[in-house]
């Protein structure tokens, strides 16, 4: 399985990798540590963003 990076809004928390698998089952462990969170697959130029307001937005960046 792909290997995610997990980002913070907060700049001094470190950046975390984790598989899909892990994130979910912990997802609460995961949201908390920070106001928003992304949740980006590099390879597949993919980001997820938990915005602390509930809002879960989906990117996709397209290559040319």
């Amino acid at each position: 399985m792909k290997e995610l990076l997990i980002i913070w809004d907060e700049m001094n928390l470190p950046v975390v990798e984790s598989t899909l698998q892990k994130i979910i089952e912990n997802i609460d462990d995961v949201e908390v540590v920070g106001f928003n969170t992304w949740i980006v697959n590099m390879e597949m130029n993919k980001i997820i963003e938990i915005h602390h307001e509930g809002e879960i937005m989906i990117g996709i960046h397209k290559r040319e």
